[in-house]
């Protein structure tokens, strides 16, 4: 997985992008198979001179091309960067276990009508 992190002048020291780094490991490293590339983009203390808040944003794309987008916004840059790494890593981990659910192979033209038995010899339970 290839880990790119963009930042505003300033705003990401060498310790603060070596800890968006270890978010992403963690949070996305058991993807690792499935993931071409993850985006951390840094917005931080400069943006308090303007009365913003510092924020993360985080793009995930799959091999596939999909794209996974989580954006987190909080007076502590650290904080914003985890909370946007562990949504992402949540929004990864239901794409990628939907993907693995079979999918139901009948079109909505073969769906039986609620009355009709799906076999002739289940009938419904009418001993009640």
């Amino acid at each position: 997985m290839h880990i790119e992190i963009y930042s505003d002048g300033s705003t990401a020291g060498s310790a603060t992008r070596h800890f968006a780094r270890t978010c992403a490991d963690f949070e996305l490293g058991g993807y690792v198979d499935q993931l071409a590339f993850v985006r951390v983009y840094i917005a931080g203390p400069r943006l308090a001179v303007d009365g913003q808040q510092p924020s993360c944003q985080v793009e995930v794309v799959f091999d596939g091309g999909a794209i996974v987008s989580e954006r987190a916004v909080d007076n502590d840059l650290h904080i914003a960067i985890y909370w946007a790494l562990e949504r992402a890593g949540g929004t990864v981990a239901q794409r990628t276990q939907y993907a693995a659910w079979p999918h139901d192979t009948l079109s909505p033209g073969e769906l039986l009508a609620p009355e009709q038995p799906a076999s002739p010899d289940l009938e419904p339970d009418r001993a009640a």
